[in-house]
């Protein structure tokens, strides 16, 4: 996996080193928070909620973060050495 971060820099955006595959996002650190990409997922059909397409470029930073803080879930984030 590969950390990527795009324009506004408020969160981590996981891609696959191999094939590119934009997987997971993760935001914040003291109370971080995290989605993953079904469509990245084998078992895509597991899940049955159709996905809504959405636009996000009006936001300011601070209403990102606020939506994620709200809307994503919480992750505790473990680093192996």
């Amino acid at each position: 996996m590969k950390k990527y971060r795009f324009g506004l820099g408020t969160a981590d955006y996981l891609i696959c080193g191999e094939c590119g595959v934009y997987t997971a996002a993760i935001a914040g650190e003291d109370d971080a928070r995290a989605i993953v990409i079904i469509n990245a997922l084998d078992d895509q059909r597991s899940f049955s909620q159709e996905p809504i397409p959405v636009d996000y470029d009006a936001e300011s930073k601070t209403q990102r973060q606020a939506r994620r803080r709200l809307r994503w879930m919480p992750v505790e984030m473990r680093f192996s050495e």
